[in-house]
């Protein structure tokens, strides 16, 4: 298969799987897959006043029973976190299918993408010093 139906393919899975899960979520119309994990998918959805989150979906059912600990501290930690480089987790949502994890948008991506954007894939020892120092304080 050649890049272009490769692409083709994917795109037309995507928006398959994105018909067959919820369209709406609470307050939110979801509008991409932002991408997968081994727990879950993280969409991008606009909500109803204005405004983009994205939002972690968990499969309900056996998953969330056999994670129930994970799933809770994960929640807890997070809302407990507080700093401006932080992305806030703004509430959860249980529908049918999924634990709905809403968090703000950050639309410039994480750590890790901008690693792999670099063309050494490392930080200075300024940045990485001053990137150490906000991840404490957000911790603190």
């Amino acid at each position: 298969m050649d890049p272009r139906q490769l692409a083709a393919f994917e795109a037309q899975t995507a928006s398959q799987q994105l018909r067959e899960e919820e369209t709406s979520i609470g307050d939110y119309r979801v509008v991409k897959i932002l991408g997968r994990g081994s727990f879950g998918r993280v969409v991008l959805a606009e909500h109803s006043g204005g405004g983009l989150a994205a939002i972690k979906l968990l499969p309900r059912g056996h998953y969330v029973r056999n994670y129930h600990t994970y799933v809770v501290r994960e929640i807890l930690h997070h809302a407990s976190l507080r700093h401006p480089f932080v992305v806030a987790l703004s509430q959860v949502i249980l529908t049918q299918r999924s634990l709905a994890i809403v968090m703000e948008y950050a639309a410039g991506g994480d750590l890790l993408r901008h690693l792999q954007a670099r063309s050494c894939r490392r930080l200075s020892e300024g940045e990485a010093r001053w990137m150490f120092q906000q991840m404490a304080i957000g911790l603190a």
